[in-house]
């Protein structure tokens, strides 16, 4: 049976290009709309820098600019990371595509089904989500009776006059949207890439565990070399996209430390329950969803490619001829390391890592709110 394993994919390649970071079309076009998307990016930070700048003597307005700011900024960096990287990013979802990647029972079509649903279920949450913290993050101003733009930002005129006042709030409204829906695609793409190499994984575990039950030598040895190619497949897979999303993923993570952290403190400055302090709350669960997305799909991946090791040992392996058993040898002696994909090549991107970052982030809300008690 042939599956379209780029099905779980499909949706979010579609945001890509409604966000300027996928071709579409016609080619011109697009790179015209990339950079009007990019350039209005740009701006945007900009405005936010300039009033950063202007009121470094204030810890409350600094702090609540900053949060903004470290998210907004890691965007751009990940879009123009994403962006040199395109080529190979395309190579990776082509790969999908490829006939070694194909189920060849009904146990591993269930399998890979699974991971395709996966995949869009993920997408689909974070979609979700991050519109609702976006609804907020425009609407709660208007809500609050208050004459101010969803983020604080610099202009050169008086964006709070009712001349320029309505167009500056779309306008900021519009880019708002830009940066938080490149960020979800970005960021789901990742973890959809992440569950179709661990349904892979599921995959060739079953594959394996089959290994044995043919009558026929030739057939036996025919398995065992697809198993391999298949393993390789995947390891070069991995490989890729720890190219491809190593230094996004570093980037977002250092991002989320010092977001959870600034949020942790400005939610502790509040006093009442207000629509700004619902508007924090789901700003920091976006945040807290994004790093556990990456964390938890990449476990997944080290814990479904340690049981490669074992699905040998379930084979019929002791009614096979030796030849046949020392070519399983060495697929156990490859299936042994599992696969981790790292950081900036410094630490993996696992459940323990993110622990460090929820620690990370703690520590350093208490040394700001000390600061913050003590002036």
């Amino acid at each position: 049976m042939q599956l379209d394993l780029n099905k779980g994919v499909s949706a979010n390649l579609l945001l890509f290009k409604a966000t300027g970071h996928w071709p579409f079309g016609n080619k011109t076009l697009y790179k015209i709309y990339t950079r009007f998307v990019m350039l209005g990016m740009y701006l945007y930070n900009l405005t936010g820098l300039m009033n950063l700048l202007k009121n470094l003597d204030n810890t409350e307005e600094v702090t609540a600019t900053i949060y903004n700011l470290l998210s907004t900024v890691a965007v751009i960096i990940k879009a123009n990371i994403f962006h040199r990287n395109h080529e190979r990013i395309e190579n990776i979802v082509r790969t999908f595509q490829t006939k070694e990647f194909q189920p060849r029972n009904e146990e591993q079509t269930k399998l890979l089904k699974a991971g395709i649903f996966l995949s869009k279920f993920v997408f689909y949450y974070f979609f979700i989500t991050a519109d609702l913290t976006l609804g907020m993050w425009i609407f709660f101003p208007i809500l609050d009776n208050e004459r101010r733009l969803p983020s604080n930002a610099w202009f050169p005129f008086d964006h709070l006059s009712s001349k320029y006042y309505v167009a500056t709030y779309t306008w900021q409204s519009i880019f708002i949207c830009y940066h938080a829906l490149s960020n979800v695609a970005m960021d789901t793409l990742f973890a959809m890439l992440m569950v179709q190499t661990g349904a892979q994984c599921d995959a060739l575990s079953d594959e394996i565990s089959n290994l044995g039950k043919a009558e026929d030598f030739e057939s036996l040895s025919e398995g065992l070399r697809r198993c391999i190619q298949h393993h390789k497949l995947i390891l070069d897979l991995a490989q890729s996209i720890g190219l491809a999303f190593g230094n996004i993923v570093f980037v977002q993570f250092i991002t989320s430390v010092l977001v959870l952290c600034e949020t942790m403190f400005l939610l502790s400055l509040l006093t009442a329950f207000n629509a700004t302090f619902v508007m924090l709350l789901f700003y920091q669960t976006a945040i807290f969803t994004q790093i556990f997305l990456y964390c938890w799909f990449g476990n997944e991946v080290v814990l479904k490619s340690e049981k490669l090791h074992y699905s040998a040992y379930s084979c019929i392996w002791y009614q096979c001829p030796q030849s046949f058993k020392k070519d399983l040898l060495f697929l156990m002696q490859r299936t042994q390391k599992p696969i981790i994909l790292f950081v900036g090549n410094v630490f993996p991107i696992s459940l323990m890592t993110f622990t460090s970052i929820l620690r990370s982030s703690w520590a350093y809300f208490m040394a700001l709110r000390k600061v913050h008690d003590k002036s």
